[in-house]
């Protein structure tokens, strides 16, 4: 394995630990989909990048129920479910749903800081062998985009993201694998 490799396999795996506290978090709170500022703090010290969540926390809050809303209707139909699981109607379903709610920043329910990427991390972390976080990395490691950078409107590839997930684990080698488990090895990939 190349240095440059082990460097990215190390970058995942710290970034994966600040994803796992924020999954422990959500584990202790008393109604997992009721969402706070606290909840997009845990997001951006896991995506890091330049964002910081910068409106005031009363608007926040006030901005948060409509996900928190969106989180409840994915559970309702997914509770407990894999992605690997499901079939060509539940995950047409599911896309549906999770477009919906990645593109909650774009519309009324913006928060400055938060955008789809970020909701997308959301919803892994409530649903972490449901859907996956859009990354411009997994996106290129994926070839969903020719290369990692700066990716416009990375919301439009939510769907072909979601679709190679599902492909990926339903793999013979991969059966035992999880989608975070893929997620690394993808990231790693779109680093190349």
């Amino acid at each position: 394995m190349s240095k440059s490799t082990k460097a990215h396999y190390a970058r995942w795996n710290n970034l994966n630990e600040a994803f796992k506290n924020y999954v422990l978090y959500i584990e202790r709170k008393p109604d997992r989909f009721e969402l706070s500022i606290i909840d997009l703090l845990y997001i951006v010290n896991f995506k890091g990048g330049n964002s910081s969540v910068v409106s005031s926390e009363n608007h926040i809050n006030e901005k948060l129920k409509a996900y928190s809303e969106r989180l409840v209707k994915i559970n309702e139909k997914f509770d407990g479910k894999s992605l690997r699981n499901t079939d060509h109607e539940e995950r047409k379903l599911l896309k549906e749903l999770a477009q919906k709610f990645i593109e909650l920043p774009l519309q009324d329910n913006n928060i400055k800081g938060l955008g789809p990427s970020y909701a997308s991390a959301l919803l892994c972390a409530h649903f972490p062998n449901l859907l996956p976080i859009i990354d411009q990395f997994v996106l290129a490691g994926f070839n969903i985009t020719s290369k990692p950078g700066q990716v416009k409107k990375i919301e439009r590839y939510y769907d072909p993201l979601i679709n190679c997930f599902y492909k990926e684990m339903n793999k013979t080698q991969n059966k035992d694998l999880t989608l975070r488990e893929i997620d690394q090895t993808i990231f790693v990939k779109g680093h190349k």
